[in-house]
C-alpha cells in the first residue's frame, strides 16, 4: 500500500543525494545515512527537515548553515517542492501542496479500507496469547485491559501484512480450580440466576473465607488437585465441565466487547500430550539443562544462568546460579511448563493436540478448542510469539525465552508484553461499595453496564433515532469509550479509569471521535459526494491553513500505523484518532464545505478524514457509527 509521507522521504532523500554529490564529490554519500536526518519539523519549520548538514559539516569543517546553504542550492527546483530554505544549519523542504494534496486525497480514494495498511509482515505467521483468565472466575477491569491489547495488537499485525493466530490458554489444572470445585461439593452448583463466572467468582471468595476458618479444608482441595492432575478422573471430568462452563460465560463478555479468538488450549490436553516430557528430553539433548546430583539442588533439573546472562538483563546478576526448572519431586515448575508449551508454539515438538469446534462467534468466525476427541488442525508453528502477560511476570517470561534461546531453532520470536494496573478513578460503580472481589475487582460487564447508562443518558438528549437504535448506539459509543480510555495510554503504564474524560463528546475520548466520524458521514450525505477523485483544477482552492493540516495528518496515517505495529504500542492510534478529529473540528468550524467554491475540494478531505478515522477505529475494535 501507499504511503504519502514515506514517498515524499524518499523523494527528499534522493534529491539530497543527487545534491551532495556535486557539492561534495569526495564525500562517501550512503554512509551519511541520509533517511535517517530526515523528520517531521515544527509547523513553521517546512514539511520536511534535514539535520544530514550536521553530519557534513564535522567532516569538512564548516559550518552546517553554510553546508545547507550550499547543498539547497545544488538541489535546484524539484517538482515536489514549493521551496527549500535552511534554518540554523537544517534543510527544510515546503511541498508543493497542491501535488501532495492530490497524492493524498487520491491514495485514500483509491486504497479504502486498505488506507494505512502495510506488508512488513511478509505473512509472517504470529502467534498472539490473550487474556488467559483462569476460569473459576469473571473477567475484571484488570483481564480486560488485557484482551483489549490484545485484540488491537492482533488487528495492527494483520494490518500490516502478518498472518496471526488469537490464542486463549486455559488454565483448568491449577489450584484455583481445584478450590472450585470443592466449592461446587459442598457450597452447590446452582447460579441462581446468575453469570455462571460471576457465581463462580463470588463462590471462591467464600471457599477462601473457609479456608482461613478451617485450614483442614486445604488437605481436601490438595487431594481434589492430585485427582485433577491425575486425568481419567471423576474430579478430572468435573474439572473441564465446570471450567468450560465458565469459560462460556466469560466468552459472553468477550463477545460483548466485539473480541473473538481462533483457539483455545486447555492446559489438561497439554499434560496428555506428554509435551513436558518432549520438551524435558530435546532441552537435555540440547544441553540447556542440566541435572544436579548433589547439594542444595539435588534431583532438580536446573537452568545454569551463566549461559543466558547475555538473554535478558534479570539474569546479568543473578542471586542463584541455577533457575529450577524441575524440582526433585518431580514437580514442574511454572517455567519449565511454559518453555515447553512454547516449544509447541514455535513448532519445535510436535505434540498430541486434537481440535474441534468450540462456539461459533457473532462475528461468523469459528472458535476452535483443543480436545481429547479432537483432530489434528494446523495451530501453533508460528515465527514470532507474543504474550499479553502483566508486569508481575516479567522474570518466569524472561526465563522462558532464555532457554527457548539455547533450543529453538532459527529465528524465532518470543515477545512479552506487560502491562500495568487498572483502577477507577471514582472507586465505585453506581455507588455499589466494592466489587465481586474486594474494591478494586470490579468486572468488565458492571464496566459495560455502567458505561452504557451514562452514555444512554447523553445520546437520548441529543438523538432522534428510535428508542431500540439508541440503545445499541449507546452500547456501541459506551464501547468506544472504554476501548479509547484503556488503548490511548501505553501499555506499560498504570491506567486512572475516569468516567468524565472516557465519555467526553468535546474531546480526548472514544466517543469524540466517533462523533466526529458522523458529522463527516453527514457532510458527505447532504453534500451528495460522489467517490471520484476531485478534478485538477479543485485543487487551485487549496491553502496552507486548516485544510492543509488535514492533508499532512491523513497523510502520515500509513506511518503511525507501522510505528504503531513495530513498538506493539496501540496508543499510538488511539491517538492519532484524537488529534485528526480536533484536525477535522478546526477545519469544519472555519472553512465552509458545503456552500463554498471549494466544495469539491472539501467535500474529498472531509471523505479522508472519514475513511482514515474508520480504519483507525478498526484497529482498536470499534465499530463506526454513521449518525449519533
Amino acid at each position: 500500500m501507499t504511503s504519502p509521507i514515506a514517498l515524499m522521504k524518499e523523494a527528499f532523500a534522493t534529491s539530497l543525494k543527487k545534491a551532495i554529490e556535486i557539492a561534495f564529490e569526495s564525500l562517501e554519500v550512503e554512509a551519511l545515512k541520509i533517511e535517517d536526518t530526515i523528520l517531521i519539523p515544527e509547523e513553521g519549520f517546512g514539511d520536511l527537515s534535514s539535520s544530514v548538514s550536521f553530519k557534513i559539516s564535522k567532516i569538512v569543517k564548516r559550518k552546517p548553515s553554510e553546508v545547507a546553504k550550499e547543498i539547497i542550492e545544488k538541489m535546484g527546483n524539484p517538482s515536489f517542492a514549493s521551496k527549500l530554505e535552511e534554518t540554523n544549519g537544517y534543510i527544510n523542504l515546503f511541498f508543493n501542496e497542491r501535488e501532495y494534496a492530490k497524492l493524498v486525497i487520491e491514495t485514500v480514494i483509491e486504497e479504502g479500507s486498505f488506507y494505512g495498511s502495510t506488508n512488513i509482515g511478509e505473512d509472517k505467521k504470529v502467534l498472539v496469547e490473550y487474556p488467559s483468565v483462569n476460569p473459576t472466575k469473571p473477567w475484571h477491569i484488570g483481564h480486560l485491559r488485557n484482551a483489549l491489547l490484545g485484540d488491537s495488537i492482533a488487528n495492527l499485525l494483520e494490518f500490516c501484512g502478518y498472518k496471526v493466530e488469537r490464542e486463549d490458554y486455559i488454565d483448568d489444572l491449577g489450584l484455583q480450580v481445584a478450590e472450585t470445585l470443592w466449592g461446587i461439593k459442598h457450597l452447590g452448583s446452582d447460579p441462581n440466576g446468575k453469570k455462571f463466572d460471576r457465581f463462580l467468582g463470588e463462590q471462591y471468595v467464600e471457599v477462601n473465607k473457609r479456608l482461613s476458618e478451617k485450614p483442614e479444608i486445604e488437605k481436601e482441595i490438595n487431594e481434589i488437585l492430585k485427582n485433577m492432575e491425575a486425568g481419567n478422573t471423576e474430579e478430572a471430568r468435573l474439572a473441564r465441565e465446570v471450567s468450560e462452563r465458565c469459560v462460556r460465560a466469560q466468552y459472553q463478555t468477550a463477545y460483548s466487547y466485539s473480541l473473538y479468538h481462533d483457539v483455545l488450549v486447555w492446559e489438561s490436553d497439554i499434560v496428555k500430550s506428554k509435551l513436558l516430557d518432549k520438551a524435558k528430553i530435546l532441552a537435555q539433548e540440547k544441553g540447556a539443562v542440566e541435572n544436579i546430583n548433589e547439594g542444595k539442588y539435588k534431583g532438580c533439573v536446573v537452568l545454569d544462568l551463566e549461559k543466558v546472562k547475555d538473554v535478558a538483563k534479570e539474569f546479568e546478576n543473578p542471586k542463584e546460579k541455577y533457575k529450577v526448572l524441575i524440582r526433585s519431586n518431580g514437580v514442574a515448575t511454572y517455567a519449565m511448563k511454559d518453555f515447553a508449551f512454547h516449544l509447541w508454539k514455535f513448532g519445535e515438538i510436535k505434540a498430541d493436540l486434537g481440535f474441534e469446534l468450540f462456539d461459533k462467534q457473532p462475528n461468523g468466525k469459528p472458535l476452535y478448542s483443543s480436545s481429547p476427541n479432537g483432530s489434528y488442525m494446523e495451530f501453533g508453528n508460528a515465527d514470532i510469539v507474543i504474550n499479553i502477560i502483566d508486569r508481575s511476570q516479567s522474570h518466569e517470561q524472561a526465563s522462558v525465552k532464555a532457554l527457548l534461546s539455547l533450543v529453538a531453532r532459527g529465528n524465532k520470536q518470543l515477545i512479552h508484553l506487560p502491562y500495568g494496573v487498572v483502577r477507577l478513578a471514582s472507586g465505585t460503580l453506581s455507588g455499589r461499595q466494592g466489587g465481586w472481589l474486594g474494591e478494586k475487582e470490579y468486572t468488565a460487564d458492571e464496566l459495560l453496564k455502567e458505561a452504557t447508562i451514562k452514555t444512554l443518558e447523553k445520546t437520548k438528549e441529543s438523538s432522534k433515532l428510535a428508542h431500540s437504535e439508541v440503545e445499541e448506539t449507546a452500547k456501541e459509543v459506551a464501547i468506544a469509550a472504554i476501548k479509547f480510555e484503556y488503548l490511548r495510554v501505553s501499555p506499560e503504564k498504570d491506567i486512572v479509569f475516569d468516567w468524565e474524560r472516557a465519555l467526553n463528546l468535546e474531546a480526548n475520548s472514544g466517543p469524540y471521535v466517533l462523533y466526529t466520524y458522523a458529522r463527516a458521514s453527514s457532510i458527505l450525505e447532504k453534500g451528495d459526494f460522489e467517490l471520484i477523485p476531485p478534478s485538477g483544477k479543485a485543487y487551485e482552492f487549496l491553502t496552507r491553513e486548516e485544510d492543509y493540516a488535514l492533508v499532512k495528518h491523513i497523510a502520515v496515517f500509513p506511518e503511525v500505523v507501522e510505528r504503531s505495529c513495530k513498538e506493539l504500542k496501540p496508543n499510538l492510534i488511539a491517538n492519532y484518532l484524537i488529534d485528526i478529529a480536533t484536525i477535522f473540528s478546526k477545519f469544519y468550524e472555519k472553512m465552509p464545505v458545503i456552500k463554498s467554491e471549494a466544495r469539491e475540494l472539501r467535500l474529498s478531505l472531509v471523505y479522508a478524514t472519514k475513511q482514515v478515522i474508520e480504519n483507525g477505529l478498526a484497529l482498536l475494535g470499534v465499530h463506526a457509527l454513521g449518525a449519533l
